[in-house]
């Protein structure tokens, strides 16, 4: 994933950006659980977006860290220390996690789940037909 750094007055990283597009507030939270040693301190709400501006807060290392979509309406992500922002080796860290993110992973889990789902469900169906036509004593045409 792309990124764009806020960077401070020595050009060091103070916080970065993410376009939200594709990876939403759950994917967000779920690149921060692939980072080593994270914890995270609150998630986001099952309709966050209507009003929480800042919906996950987390630790790497003892530092604070939180994702915020400014306005709530943003199309991009804020990620940084809490509340100020600031540079630290484990802004590196979060900062990576994002830059390794990718897209395909995501789509290709879900597609994963939903195909199972449907797969699953076409079983029963056939299953349940099949057993009707046995308790009815007729074969069941199509």
């Amino acid at each position: 994933m792309k990124i764009d750094e806020i960077l401070n007055d020595n050009m060091v990283l103070h916080a970065f950006t993410v376009d939200n597009l594709f990876v939403g507030r759950k994917g967000a939270t779920d690149i921060v659980k692939s980072i080593p040693d994270a914890l995270i301190t609150k998630y986001p709400k099952r309709w966050s977006w209507l009003g929480e501006d800042v919906f996950c807060l987390f630790e790497v290392n003892g530092v604070q860290f939180e994702i915020e979509e400014p306005y709530g309406d943003s199309s991009e992500y804020w990620i940084g220390k809490s509340q100020e922002g600031g540079a630290c080796p484990e802004l590196n860290l979060v900062a990576e996690a994002f830059k390794k993110w990718e897209l395909s992973k995501q789509v290709k889990s879900k597609f994963d789940n939903w195909f199972s789902k449907i797969l699953a469900f076409i079983v029963v169906i056939i299953a349940a037909l099949i057993l009707f036509s046995i308790f009815i004593g007729k074969p069941i045409t199509i």
